[in-house]
């Protein structure tokens, strides 16, 4: 590979899930997204919802973009942060 002097290089880290037939680049598929558009889902509730797999070594972070969500009471899971 052809780099640079400040140890960059082209090609970026690939994280690729453990069940899924194929993967995004450069997305870590431990942190989730929720806002009105341009995120992984709209409601914070989906986000939860989609996440079946959290232990103390596959933790998950939902990052919750600005504005009013009117959601239903939020049931936590264990080992996942929501920030926003």
């Amino acid at each position: 590979t052809v780099g640079h002097a400040d140890c960059f290089t082209d090609y970026t880290k690939t994280i690729v899930p453990k069940i899924a037939p194929f993967f995004i680049a450069n997305q870590d598929q431990h942190i989730i997204t929720v806002a009105s558009k341009g995120a992984n889902f709209t409601r914070i509730v989906d986000a939860l919802a989609a996440i079946t797999d959290s232990s103390f070594y596959n933790r998950y972070t939902i990052y919750v973009g600005p504005g009013l969500y009117a959601e239903p009471q939020l049931v936590m899971k264990p080992y996942v942060t929501i920030l926003g």
